[in-house]
Parts: structure tokens; C-alpha cells; sequence
């Protein structure tokens, strides 16, 4: 079976996983004001709005929020990882929030890793049928994974091994988007939560990384979505990551094979 095995865990745990303080980063330095507005905003339409912060080839870093339109989907890209799930750093357990570019993190492929760019910002509500976002309760994907009840976004996805996905898709590791896990009592959609952030990595390329002891991937949204996205989505996706300088196509090669969401319901069934 594809689907992961759930088990008790017999070790113990506390109910949150310890941190460790965030380690020195570069000082952050706001690029203006207000919020950066978008062509939503200009023309009267609902916004949302992102928050990021990069280091550029020489080490400086800097902040600035940006309004994108929420009829973009934008904010399914970014909002990935709930506000207060441990990542695996150099210090430690890290909560995601403290995360700051330059920051040593672990990957599973290159070990230690700087990270180049983080972004928060909230879900909006979800008006159709999929989940604004999803609780992954402690254990559901494996002993320990998540080591805690972890909140993400509908566009998460954790990596998986067997032959299963061998066989589907060539690659024994893919991609997976735990939303086609939704019916699973241990994985719980959320009709919105307007009061989270979610957050998004990245590095110099795709990488895995380990959010309460999942692994999952950093920020890349797939060569097959900037592909189909509108040119007003595009430019917002651009905004929103300067230190690629308006070239999408440099978030480079995938880590993993991505599966979308009928590819995973596919490899479920079996």
C-alpha cells in the first residue's frame, strides 16, 4: 500500500517539541514603507498580503510585504508550513516564524543548508471544495511524523518512498500532496484559519527539509503551475521573489518529482 502506515509511538514525547533559539542571521533591512500594493489592490479588488525576506549572492538581507491578488492563488503557493512547527537547523529545533535568511538548516540530500528566502501570510478562505488548510495530527505519516500536531497548507507535501510510486511514476521518492489524504481521521481539513501564518523556504536549489520530523519540500512551485499561471499571477509570483530578478525559471530543477493531486489519489489506492 502507498498510503503511510500509522503507528503508536512508544517513545516518549512531550507535547511540543523543544526549541532551540534561532541562530544569528543577517539583519533584515525593509525595503520602504507600507505594503508594496499590487494591480488587485489598484483596481478595488481583494488582496492578501505577503510578507518576505531574502539574502542576495553577497550575504545582505532585506524584507518587504507585497499585496498580491487573492484570486491568484498566491497564497496556496506560500502559506505551507503553520506558524509554530519545529524545523531540523544548526541550533536545533527552530520554530518556522524565527527562521531568517542565512540561517543554517537541515536538508536531507546537502546536509546543512543556508536558507536564501522565507515568506508568510495568511490563508484566505476557501470557497470551493478543497480545504483552506489541514491539521496533521501527531504520528499520522509515521512514528514521529509529525512529532507534534502539525498545521499546513492545502499544497503541502511530504516526501514518500516505496514501490508504489516507483511503479506509477519511475522515481521511488515523490512528492506528495498530503490534502489527497484529507479523508484520513488523522489528517483534519480546516474550513479557514484566519488567524495563522504560513510559511514558505527556500534555498539556492529545491531541497528536503524536516518540519516536525516530516520530511517536506522548500518553496518551488513546480515548473507545470508557473507554466499555466496567468501574466497577472506571474508578475506577483515575481514580486515576490527579487532575488531571482524576475526570472522564473531560475528556481531550477525539482528535488523530487511533484505529484498533483489526482497522481497522489492515484497512488493511494493502490
Amino acid at each position: 500500500m502507498a498510503r503511510p502506515e500509522r503507528r503508536e509511538s512508544h517513545t516518549s514525547r512531550a507535547p511540543h517539541a523543544p526549541f532551540s533559539p534561532p541562530g544569528p542571521a543577517p539583519r533584515l533591512r525593509p525595503l520602504g514603507g507600507a505594503a508594496e500594493p499590487g494591480p488587485a489592490e489598484a483596481a478595488g479588488r481583494a488582496a492578501i498580503r505577503v510578507s518576505v525576506a531574502w539574502a542576495d549572492a553577497r550575504g545582505e538581507a532585506a524584507s518587504r510585504e507585497v499585496m498580491v491578488p487573492a484570486e491568484s492563488g498566491i497564497d496556496r503557493l506560500i502559506g505551507l508550513i503553520g506558524r509554530g512547527a519545529p524545523i531540523e537547523t544548526a541550533s536545533g529545533l527552530v520554530a518556522v516564524e524565527d527562521l531568517r535568511p542565512g540561517m543554517l538548516v537541515r536538508t536531507l540530500d546537502d546536509g546543512l543548508q543556508p536558507l536564501r528566502w522565507v515568506a508568510s501570510c495568511r490563508l484566505a478562505a476557501e470557497a470551493g471544495p478543497d480545504p483552506a488548510a489541514l491539521r496533521i495530527r501527531a504520528d499520522a505519516l509515521g512514528e514521529l511524523r509529525p512529532m507534534q500536531d502539525l498545521m499546513v497548507g492545502p499544497r503541502f507535501r511530504f516526501l514518500l518512498r516505496g514501490e508504489a510510486p516507483r511503479l506509477l511514476f519511475g522515481s521511488e521518492e515523490v512528492l506528495a500532496p498530503v490534502a489527497a489524504l484529507a479523508a484520513d481521521e488523522a489528517i483534519v481539513p480546516l474550513a479557514s484559519a484566519p488567524d495563522l501564518a504560513f510559511h514558505a523556504l527556500m534555498f539556492d536549489r529545491h531541497q528536503i527539509v524536516f518540519a516536525a520530523g516530516v520530511p517536506t519540500e522548500s518553496f518551488h512551485p513546480g515548473n507545470y503551475t508557473i507554466a499555466t499561471m496567468e501574466p497577472e499571477a506571474r508578475q506577483a509570483l515575481a514580486a515576490l521573489v527579487p532575488h531571482l530578478d524576475g526570472d522564473l525559471t531560475a528556481f531550477g530543477p525539482l528535488a523530487r518529482p511533484q505529484l498533483r493531486g489526482f497522481e497522489a489519489a492515484a497512488l493511494f489506492a493502490m
